[in-house]
């Protein structure tokens, strides 16, 4: 059995970016770092924040235990620690982080069931063109979503992953579940927006304890506390998974009962749009 930590993932208010040069918060020491900055050529809102993140100014080897250690302060920094990489494209190295490829930080007004509702809707084809073609793997339509395994909303308990090299980025949020929508992460523009990928975060984080803790150009990487193993919620739950993301199932294994397999009961899941 993997061991876990709990941590709570709530804090009164976002926090304010930490200073670029090395400091120190909540007894947390941090390297030297950046403000991760939003182009306004990608900005429909003059008014948009454009500074969005502070992210560590160098890649770390094992950035695991100082993940664990800002994850620990969050009530107090109201800052949500990540591992990201990025793009692995020599023509353009360090995006998004580096070329401020983000969009306008937007509140979610719909719930988790009315977004795969919309996305599977059956025989009916979905409202969005960019989602055509996903409603045959559900010509019934969305069956629902999967049960709550979980009954505390304030804290979780994560599973003690050793995490991959990369940076350190800090997001300012009240809950973990909404660091896509406060980045404005285009990493999924192609399905959805990052307004829709935080109502179903909200939820995962809510029903499974599920929080992010990896994020690139184009994946993200979440731990789990309780995942269904078996059975119609598993089922549910792959329906979840392919509303959200399908390139997982399209472009992976093309089987959603051998990705059910892949998931079920997994305490860390990966997600990547083409």
């Amino acid at each position: 059995m993997t061991e876990s930590e709990t941590l709570v993932v709530r804090s009164d208010e976002p926090g304010r970016l930490p200073p670029t040069a090395p400091t120190r918060i909540a007894g947390v020491d941090l390297p030297l770092g950046v403000l991760v900055t939003a182009d306004p050529g990608f900005s429909d809102d003059p008014a948009a924040p454009t500074q969005r993140a502070w992210m560590s100014a160098g890649q770390l080897d094992d950035p695991t235990a100082l993940w664990w250690r800002l994850a620990r302060v969050f009530p107090e920094t109201g800052l949500w620690p990540l591992v990201v990489q990025s793009l692995d494209d020599p023509r353009n190295p360090g995006r998004p982080w580096s070329d401020g490829e983000f969009s306008d930080p937007i509140e979610p007004v719909r719930s988790a069931e009315e977004f795969f509702a919309e996305v599977l809707p059956g025989e009916q084809a979905p409202s969005d063109p960019e989602l055509e073609g996903l409603e045959w793997r559900y010509p019934a339509g969305f069956p629902g979503m999967a049960a709550t395994l979980r009954s505390d909303s304030e804290t979780v308990q994560v599973p003690r992953l050793t995490l991959p090299s990369g940076g350190i980025l800090l997001v300012p949020t009240t809950r973990p579940s909404d660091v896509l929508s406060r980045l404005g992460w285009l990493g999924a523009t192609n399905h959805h927006s990052p307004a829709d990928l935080t109502v179903v975060l909200r939820s995962w984080e809510d029903r499974f304890g599920t929080v992010p803790v990896l994020l690139g150009f184009d994946v993200l990487g979440v731990a789990n506390e309780a995942v269904p193993t078996s059975g119609d919620d598993l089922d549910r739950l792959v329906a979840e998974h392919y509303a959200f993301c399908p390139d997982n199932v399209d472009q992976g294994t093309d089987d959603l009962a051998e990705y059910g397999e892949q998931i079920a009961g997994s305490p860390a899941w990966t997600f990547w749009w083409d």
